[in-house]
Order: structure tokens, then sequence, then C-alpha cells
């Protein structure tokens, strides 16, 4: 057989016409998307209502034999003229043993600066 044979020849052809054949397609080849799908949206949870306020206790003394308004402010750090203020008191001399008082400004109650002078 010789290198040019004509049976070589023709299936030389027949290979590079089957290799343009192949390129050839007007198919566009299919694409397939290997990417994971995308996560569902998550929905935020529903915040909860904040709490609310709970009413703090308000600080009270109860009155003991002895003790004088002015002395029961100082212990609490108070001035006696708001805390008569505070408890309806005209008269700072004259309390009663037992009686309740309030040890701060009522809800809404202007508070004066510290150190300021009446």
């Amino acid at each position: 057989m010789s290198p040019r044979s004509p049976i070589r020849q023709a299936a030389i052809l027949a290979a590079v016409v089957a290799l343009a054949a192949g390129c050839a397609t007007r198919e566009p080849a299919p694409v397939v998307d290997r990417a994971p799908p995308p996560a569902p949206a998550r929905a935020e949870p529903a915040r909860p209502a904040p709490p609310k306020p709970v009413a703090k206790p308000v600080p009270t003394h109860a009155i003991k034999r002895g003790e004088t308004l002015v002395g029961i402010a100082l212990q609490y750090g108070l001035d006696y003229r708001e805390l008569a203020a505070w408890n309806g008191i005209t008269n700072p001399n004259v309390i009663s043993v037992g009686q309740v008082l309030v040890l701060a400004a009522p809800a809404g109650a202007p508070v004066a600066p510290a150190g300021a002078v009446a």
C-alpha cells in the first residue's frame, strides 16, 4: 500500500467532512445551570411588642415617734419644702406618727434643679 492510496485518501476525506459537519450545527448547545437554587427569602420574625412600662413603686416613709420632716428629708437627700409640697403638708412642723410620706415628686410635677434656691 502506498502512502497515497485512494482508499486512504477517501478515509481521510470522510473523517475531515465528518468533523466539519459536526462543528457546523445551527442549534446552540444546551446550557445547564448547575448553580444551587437561590434560598427562599426568609421572612423577618415578627418582633414582639415592647414591654409595657412597669410602674415603679413610689418610695414612701412611715413617720415614727421623734422624727421631723426636716430630719426625714435629710435622711433621703431631699429638700423638706419639696417633701412637704409633695405630701400636701402646709405646716412642716405638724406631722403625725404613722403618717406615710411620699418621697418622690408626683408624675408630671416639675422638679427643681439641684442647688436651686427658692
